[in-house]
């Protein structure tokens, strides 16, 4: 991943505590449903997963600032995983593609259940000043969060 935006680097000051708490608290929970909405967060996309407890935890990226485009994006098939048991999430770098006038940088969301796995991709188009992803877990629909990984 190339040069971290202020967006990323500002989150990686934040105390996470509550979120940390959201995240461990969903662990080993059955999963009622499970959707990726691009209309959440703000329109940058949201993963979220309702347990049969009917909490939920989201999982999106929070590192946003100026002069970027952030999506997440799946070919999975999330409906698989309805039923299974959360068992964690680990992030992954992925690519940087130097398009026309835009770097996109990719992180690889591997959602970790008794089922399987799913992979959600998330990217962040920018101008080369605002990079970073930084992938957050909230244990409400707020978008304050756990950061996971940078």
């Amino acid at each position: 991943m190339g040069q971290r935006g202020l967006g990323a680097l500002i989150r990686m000051l934040g105390s996470n505590a509550d979120s940390v708490k959201a995240y461990t608290e969903s662990l080993n929970k059955n999963i009622a449903k499970i959707k990726l909405d691009a209309k959440l967060n703000d329109g940058d996309g949201a993963l979220e997963l309702t347990f049969t407890d009917t909490s939920t935890l989201m999982l999106f990226d929070s590192a946003r600032s100026c002069c970027e485009s952030r999506y997440m994006h799946t070919d999975d098939d999330l409906t698989a995983l309805v039923g299974a048991t959360f068992l964690g999430v680990d992030v992954l770098n992925g690519p940087t593609v130097d398009g026309d006038d835009e770097p996109t940088e990719c992180m690889f969301v591997h959602v970790k259940t008794n089922k399987g796995v799913v992979v959600i991709n998330t990217y962040n188009s920018h101008n080369g000043y605002y990079g970073g992803i930084c992938i957050t877990a909230s244990g409400t629909p707020s978008c304050d969060g756990l950061e996971l990984t940078l």
